[in-house]
């Protein structure tokens, strides 16, 4: 019913008021933030009860301001993960051609590039497959065959193999 968004419409008046005017107020989403913290309490969680009951409105941590601030605290988490994984699929395509190089192996007898199906490996602007496509120009890409057929039998339903021995005996 929340959906995903923190932030409601009226964020501004206190978590607790005993002077609810309308069935409207009664019904009013305030968004994900305040109604979990109104959770917490209804859960009997006394301590953040007292706490937000006894603060002054500016002091309780609930105002739009402070959603705001840990909704791009969040957004500065999701975009270092993000950017490591970015690092990560550029550092294992130098290390290929670094060993490439120190071996004195020739970039354009390179065939093929063997991987699994992740996103660090064949994402399509900065995956370490389209890294190494650029200094291996004659490479392919192509499913790691072993991994294929793991990703294969985990995914297949359960499958009978009564019998089976017998067929393959004959």
């Amino acid at each position: 019913r929340q959906n995903i968004p923190l932030r409601g419409h009226r964020g501004r008046r206190r978590l607790f008021t005993d002077d609810i005017t309308n069935d409207e107020d009664v019904l009013h989403n305030e968004g994900n933030f305040r109604e979990l913290i109104r959770f917490r309490v209804e859960s009997r969680d006394n301590f953040l009860k007292k706490n937000l009951e006894n603060s002054k409105a500016h002091a309780t941590y609930i105002r739009s301001r402070i959603q705001n601030e840990i909704i791009e605290c969040c957004g500065e988490e999701i975009l270092d993960i993000v950017l490591s994984r970015v690092r990560q699929s550029q550092i294992l395509a130098q290390t290929v051609k670094h060993f490439i190089k120190t071996n004195n192996l020739d970039s354009k007898l390179c065939m093929g590039i063997g991987t699994d199906t992740c996103n660090l490996m064949l994402g399509e602007q900065k995956g370490a497959v389209i890294e190494l496509q650029k200094y291996l120009p004659n490479a392919l890409k192509s499913p790691c065959a072993n991994h294929a057929l793991n990703l294969s039998t985990c995914i297949c339903p359960s499958v009978k193999v009564d019998g089976s021995a017998d067929t393959l005996k004959t």
